[in-house]
């Protein structure tokens, strides 16, 4: 509220008038003429009727300007006023704004007389003042109001919810406690927030309303019919929202029963459904929202699926020990059997004792490298072997290297190569399960032994991509008769093998001969008859005789027999310090991955276990014969500074 009226400035030129004091007028006038004096009194009527219509106008103009600048001013008043913000402000703090300032200056300044202004300025305080005053009173009556319907929500919410907590009323509170809570609430909004009865009966009937839309209870709504609350058409309407509640609260214990059944169907289809689950489905049951036919699936599937769970773990252990025999090197019988849960035999087929095998095979071997320190793939090949199984997914990857050397993505043929050599290690046998194809099954013949000619495996298999459809195809009498003279070529060479006799070393060669004119002619052009000449040279050349066994040495730049003195002494030592072999049972073989070399024992097997399971690097055997040739020369040479030391001083003592 204003405390004052809205002071308005004088214009600057506007003249103040003060009073001053009259001269003692001592002039004694003529006498007039009359003739002169009625002339000028004719002038001087007609000056000031001229300023009488003058003043007129002025005063026309300036209402004029008045009216128009308080049209104005109704007019921005009117669309500043359309903000709630405004609207909750007094006079007073509505007239300290920013945008009523802009508005009263330019309303005023469309004035000029400054008696019009002040009128123009009373005018205005008095619109504002109060037509904000009541404005920001009905909005203060309005939250009260709205804050009260507010309270009474949020009290009932809480009562209510005290009352499910209690297990006397849980289940069906007390009537009588909630309409004396609602009446107490009744007597605090009406005190506190002036809210009337109508505004009363208007906020319980929005809360009965809010309440059964989102719970289906009919609190409020009982308790409104039961106080004789408001006219017929009020109790019409809360008769109406309570209808619609219940059927809400129906709508939503049939979704609360659709989801509380789901859970115990799948409880009892688990077969964990307890003697609670069973207690709650009979209480659906009781209460209309689970059908007898409901009820009773659910003890039958609980039996079905402990029955089912009862005959899946008695077939898992009968294949468990099946498995366990397996791999301990008995055969895979046709089928085993065991007790079901109604005492009858049932049956597990090969094909699931292969399946959990395989399975088993993966975890084991995974250990077993963990626990080892060793190489997984060779802890599964030796038990793949040990159980004479093949693992699918290997067969999957076989088949996937050579679309790829046919695609010519030879870095992942190459891989799959390498998985097919180990296998090829373990068990040639092994790998005709998982080569399959009589093509695919001679290019990997071919890769094994042009391996060992080749740099690498990629230029091996780019030989072999690039030749799969060409080549001399010897038949076996030429190739028969080519490793003959190859072998014969030989004859020397083989007499340097030790712990074995030419004609053995010579039976074991063969085979590999064989493969290695085969390859030739397929690859050099050369024909069978002209090859034992060349190839028995590139044996000497490429090959280290190493306790009776070749070992390829052709692409790792060192001399065979300086690697053959090297190995043999490598391999005496290491026997010795294990124990588990004699002298000159074990020898080495390339690996064809780089300057790796694998154990195999006196069949030519790989060595699966053990340290020996290890590969070894050409690194730790290359030199180790100089090294300990130069410390037997250093020793005996000590040895013998010592005897001549030894005379020496014998002699001295005489």
């Amino acid at each position: 509220m204003a405390k004052q009226r809205v002071q308005t400035q004088y214009a600057k030129n506007q003249v103040r008038l003060a009073p001053k004091a009259s001269p003692v007028n001592t002039y004694v006038q003529p006498a007039r003429n009359d003739q002169i004096s009625k002339a000028l009194d004719s002038v001087t009527g007609n000056v000031k009727e001229v300023q009488k219509v003058e003043k007129r106008r002025f005063d026309m103009l300036e209402t004029g300007r008045k009216q128009a600048a308080q049209a104005s001013f109704n007019v921005g008043y009117k669309a500043l006023m359309q903000s709630e913000t405004n609207q909750r402000l007094d006079g007073n703090a509505f007239m300290d704004t920013e945008d009523f300032k802009t508005l009263y200056d330019s309303t005023l300044n469309q004035v000029t007389d400054p008696v019009y202004k002040e009128l123009l300025a009373n005018q205005i305080f008095q619109t504002v003042n109060s037509t904000n005053t009541a404005s920001s009173e009905q909005w203060l009556s309005t939250d009260l109001k709205n804050s009260g319907a507010s309270f009474i929500s949020a009290s009932l919410q809480i009562k209510l919810d005290e009352l499910s907590l209690d297990p006397v009323t849980a289940s069906e509170p007390n009537t009588f406690e909630i309409n004396e809570f609602i009446r107490d609430l009744e007597g605090i909004v009406k005190n506190n927030n002036g809210m009337s009865n109508s505004d009363i009966q208007a906020a319980l009937m929005a809360e009965q309303e809010r309440r059964g839309e989102l719970f289906g209870d009919t609190h409020i709504g009982d308790y409104l019919i039961e106080s004789g609350f408001g006219s017929p058409e009020f109790r019409n309407k809360i008769i109406t929202l309570n209808a619609r509640a219940k059927a809400n609260a129906i709508d939503m214990g049939m979704s609360e029963a659709t989801l509380v059944l789901g859970d115990l169907q799948r409880k009892a289809s688990e077969g964990s459904f307890t003697q609670e689950d069973n207690a709650i489905a009979f209480k659906m049951f009781e209460e209309g929202t689970l059908t007898q036919s409901q009820f009773l699936s659910l003890g039958k599937s609980q039996q079905v699926s402990v029955t089912n769970q009862f005959n899946a773990a008695s077939k898992s252990a009968a294949i468990s020990r099946s498995v366990l025999a397996l791999l301990s090197g008995e055969a895979l019988v046709n089928q085993i059997e065991y007790f079901k849960q109604d005492g009858t035999l049932g049956t597990a087929s090969p094909e699931d004792i292969k399946r959990a095998a395989v399975g088993h095979i993966d975890k084991l071997a995974k250990k077993r490298a963990a626990d080892k320190g060793t190489d997984v793939l060779a802890e599964e090949l030796n038990l793949y072997q040990r159980a004479n199984l093949i693992n699918p997914r290997w067969g999957i990857e076989a088949t996937q290297t050579f679309k790829d050397l046919g695609a010519g993505n030879l870095e992942k043929a190459a891989l799959g190569f390498d998985k097919l050599l180990k296998i090829a290690a373990v068990n040639p046998n092994m790998l005709t399960k998982y080569l399959t194809n009589a093509r695919d099954l001679t290019a990997f013949k071919d890769f094994q032994v042009l391996n060992e000619v080749l740099n690498t495996p990629m230029d091996t298999l780019a030989a072999i991509a690039a030749h799969r459809e060409l080549g001399i195809q010897p038949s076996s009498v030429e190739l028969n008769a080519a490793t003959d003279e190859v072998i014969k070529a030989l004859d020397q060479w083989f007499d340097g093998a030790e712990d074995i006799s030419p004609d053995d070393f010579k039976n074991q060669f063969r085979g590999s001969a064989r493969n290695y004119v085969r390859m030739i002619a397929k690859y050099s052009q050369l024909e069978p008859e002209n090859i034992a000449e060349y190839y028995a040279e590139e044996i000497k050349n490429d090959h280290a005789l190493v306790n009776g066994f070749l070992v390829f040495t052709g692409n790792l730049s060192v001399d065979s027999q300086t690697f053959s003195e090297d190995a043999t002494l490598y391999l005496s030592r290491i026997t010795t310090a294990l124990g588990a072999y004699e002298e000159g049972q074990i020898s080495l073989r390339h690996t064809g991955r780089g300057n790796t070399f694998q154990h195999i024992d006196e069949r030519g097997m790989p060595i699966h276990s053990g340290p020996l399971s290890r590969e070894v690097h050409l690194d730790q055997i290359n030199g180790i014969a100089a090294t300990h040739n130069l410390q037997v020369a250093q020793a005996e040479a000590v040895r013998v500074q010592e005897i001549k030391a030894n005379r020496k001083g014998a002699r001295g003592a005489r």
